[in-house]
């Protein structure tokens, strides 16, 4: 049995349609059907795709069909926790993005303020 056949059962496990297996996994439109028809093989960047996004299936099971369909629970939580990193990245790199926007907006109400007293000293320039 080839991979995209391996995809098609866990599709079918998930009660997904193929379509939106597709749209999770970042896959043209049709592009299950017509693989199946084609009887192709899937390529490393789609089985990147599918695994990267659909964490529970055990890799082993994608490329070889050896073992079981899904990860273990052992594996599953190794998959919260590099989750839970992953988030807390993110987290991180959100929050130093907001102390760089606070200070740029501190930054330019400094200048502005300067701008206006600058168009103050002007406009009495102006009127004497």
């Amino acid at each position: 049995m080839k991979a995209i056949h391996r995809i098609k059962q866990y599709i079918d496990y998930k009660g997904l349609n193929n379509s939106s297996f597709e749209k999770k996994n970042n896959l043209s439109n049709g592009y299950i059907g017509t693989q199946l028809k084609r009887e192709s093989d899937l390529g490393e960047g789609v089985l990147n795709k599918i695994l990267d996004n659909c964490l529970d299936i055990n890799p082993v099971w994608l490329l070889t069909g050896d073992g079981e369909m899904l990860k273990s629970n052992d594996d599953l939580s190794d998959i919260a926790l590099i989750d839970a990193i992953r988030m807390q990245k993110k987290l991180n790199v959100a929050e130093k993005k907001i102390k760089i926007l606070i200070e740029l907006n501190e930054f330019y109400r400094e200048e502005i303020e300067e701008l206006k007293q600058e168009i103050k000293q002007l406009e009495k320039k102006i009127n004497t």
